[in-house]
């Protein structure tokens, strides 16, 4: 008498073995919940630390610690002395303007150059701006490109490059230190929350920046020809998707913004004439 030998059942019909998927699944679940809550809690807390930090640093030390040449002098930028170009120089005298407002921080705001075509601008700790090419031949308005001037103003304002540049080195050494060589997960989380924190700032710069511009030119007119010039290249479907994971606010959302902004401030300039 002969016995068959069962074969062993895979899939939906083997409670032990669904039982190890589930369980591995589960213990996969666990990791990534818990890495996402360590990486929330540690950027935090590293987010308070530089800020407080940022708040420490006088205006004096700051320029000192990051003068212009220092920051730009390795990558090939020009200074103010070394631009010709008639529209920086045109832009070097509107910083002029917006710098002599008494709010601003005590530092030496200068203007730097670069020859990219990439219309672009932006600010490095120590009172440093940076304008491209490309930005100068986008850009034809004085309003337009005072706008940008002062919303770059507006982050060394409110010391973001500062905050920026301790926040990204404190969380550098930290996972490399915790997380080891391949730390890719936790940089991606890290950079989803910078993307928020960023927008925030950018926001932010953009009142900023148009206060000062109200308030140094009394007019507004064409200050956001950048916007709108960058508005039009791009595409509503692909910025909707870009506006939740890039550091810049979707245009159209920003325009709409300044907008209501500039509305508020010819309102309250009329009420105040009126008196």
């Amino acid at each position: 008498m002969s016995f068959e030998r069962e074969k062993p059942k895979f899939g939906a019909s083997n409670p032990a073995l669904n039982t190890i998927h589930d369980s591995s699944r589960g213990e996969v679940v666990s990791w990534i919940v818990g890495l996402v809550v360590a990486v929330l809690c540690l950027y935090w807390a590293v987010g308070l630390a530089t800020d407080f930090l940022a708040r420490k640093i006088s205006d004096e030390q700051e320029a000192k610690w990051f003068a212009g040449d220092r920051v730009f002098g390795l990558t090939g930028f020009k200074s103010t002395s070394g631009a010709e170009d008639p529209d920086f120089l045109r832009c070097q005298s509107l910083l002029t303007q917006l710098k002599s407002d008494k709010s601003l921080r005590s530092l030496p705001y200068n203007l730097y150059y670069s020859n990219s075509t990439t219309p672009n601008a932006f600010a490095a700790p120590g009172g440093s701006l940076m304008v491209t090419q490309g930005l100068l031949d986008l850009v034809k308005s004085d309003m337009g490109l005072a706008m940008v001037l002062g919303h770059e103003l507006g982050h060394l304002q409110y010391r973001d490059p500062l905050r920026g540049m301790g926040r990204n080195i404190l969380m550098s050494l930290i996972l490399a230190v915790f997380v080891g060589g391949d730390a890719s997960a936790a940089q991606f989380i890290v950079g989803m929350v910078e993307n928020s924190y960023s927008r925030d700032q950018e926001l932010r710069a953009d009142q900023f920046g148009f206060k000062l511009l109200f308030s140094t030119f009394h007019r507004t007119a064409g200050a956001l020809e950048f916007f709108e010039k960058m508005s039009e290249h791009q595409s509503s479907q692909i910025h909707a998707l870009a506006s939740m994971l890039s550091t810049h606010p979707f245009t159209p959302d920003r325009i709409d913004a300044l907008r209501s902004l500039e509305a508020a401030l010819r309102k309250s300039q009329d009420s105040h004439h009126q008196k």
